[in-house]
């Protein structure tokens, strides 16, 4: 069914941050969510603008209506999904909570969300949300950079000159950055894209 948007639309090339952000590698691919509770485990996933039940019936559904990426539930439930749950319910400060977590899933093949439904595809686990509100980088790559969370390619200053050795190139990204970072008490993102990837895209 559709919803709202789940995940928030991030801006690009923002320098709103006051203080030290995280720079996590952007994967380019389609954002996936799926919903956990101590009640009732792993519910319910989907896009950022569909939902599904994880279920057969529902699985048959999200496959029907998004075909490249079928095969998303089957990564997700042989690769992440019993791992998630004995840390989520390890952990206390999880039972209180609905959580979602967003996982980009792409490929070798990808390209501006397009995917080959013969590529060697992947879940990248990108961002958590505790009740509607994303977790802040430090602890969400603490927490989750055991599961093969997004690769954190820079720590420190926000600075114009980081941007830039960004979309230069420096740092062997695909795509470019999301970089994450508290503004006014809570976790703002901006994006930074390689020129490498922008040609692409213009080329294509």
């Amino acid at each position: 069914m559709k919803i709202d948007l789940l995940y928030p639309k991030i801006p690009e090339n923002s320098d709103k941050f006051h203080g030290k952000c995280y720079a996590f590698e952007k994967y380019d691919g389609t954002n996936l969510h799926w919903k956990w509770n101590k009640e009732d485990g792993w519910h319910l996933f989907g896009t950022r603008r569909t939902q599904f039940t994880l279920n057969a019936k529902g699985i048959a559904g999200f496959q029907f209506n998004h075909i490249e990426c079928r095969n998303a539930p089957d990564l997700f439930n042989e690769r992440l999904r019993d791992k998630l749950t004995m840390f989520l319910c390890k952990h206390g400060i999880f039972s209180n909570y609905e959580v979602i977590v967003f996982t980009e899933f792409h490929g070798p093949k990808s390209f501006a969300g397009g995917h080959e439904i013969d590529d060697d595809h992947e879940l990248t686990i990108i961002d958590v949300m505790l009740n509607g509100k994303l977790m802040e980088p430090e602890m969400f790559n603490q927490y989750f950079q055991k599961f093969g969370s997004a690769r954190v390619v820079y720590h420190g200053k926000y600075s114009g000159q980081f941007a830039e050795d960004v979309r230069n190139g420096k740092y062997n990204v695909n795509e470019g950055v999301v970089v994450k970072g508290i503004v006014d008490g809570e976790v703002f993102m901006t994006k930074v894209k390689t020129k490498d990837y922008l040609k692409r895209l213009k080329d294509r």
